[in-house]
């Protein structure tokens, strides 16, 4: 079974980890990574008292030693509810540099959006005086009225002569 969370992982640091549960034993360990990554997969909101039972029951863990973990390490448990202070910084973390890079991402789609309507409006107004680098050139001679032997033969163009009568229909030489 997948669960699907906005951050499946947290960033557990080996030398933090060890040091923070240096005194706990390889039971405790246990309930502490169990519990935790319950509370990860929760959005970091505590896990009520059922909950943490039900996840003690899972991991087969007695009674009495769970009741001592308790006892032992009271700060992981805020109104008999399961808490992890380190977690909740990691997600506060997270959230930081979701919120940046969501700015950053949002300045570069409003770059790349007055890019295109900056290109569009040059290319919609005919404010431009030098019009061989927007219409092809017209024929030499005006007895021909195939489009296709319109050649644009301004190699400074950056517009194919295609892709113009393809966008403006009505640029088309209809002298016959």
């Amino acid at each position: 079974m997948r669960i699907h969370t906005k951050a499946p992982w947290y960033e557990m640091y080996p030398r933090d980890y060890i040091y923070n549960t240096r005194s706990m034993d390889a039971t405790e360990l246990g309930i502490h990574i169990s519990l935790s990554n319950y509370y990860w997969i929760n959005k970091c909101e505590p896990i009520n008292r059922r909950e943490v039972d039900r996840i003690i029951k899972s991991i087969k863990v007695r009674k009495k030693k769970f009741s001592d973990f308790k006892k032992k390490y009271p700060f992981y448990f805020v109104n008999d509810n399961f808490v992890s202070p380190e977690l909740d910084s990691a997600l506060e973390k997270l959230v930081q540099q979701s919120i940046i890079s969501g700015k950053g991402n949002d300045a570069k789609a409003l770059k790349k959006k007055k890019k295109e309507l900056s290109r569009d409006s040059h290319t919609d107004t005919d404010t431009d005086t030098n019009t061989e680098s927007h219409i092809y050139k017209q024929s030499e001679s005006k007895t021909e009225s195939n489009t296709d032997s319109n050649i644009n033969k301004d190699t400074n163009s950056k517009y194919s002569v295609s892709k113009l009568l393809n966008d403006y229909p009505y640029m088309k030489n209809n002298n016959n």
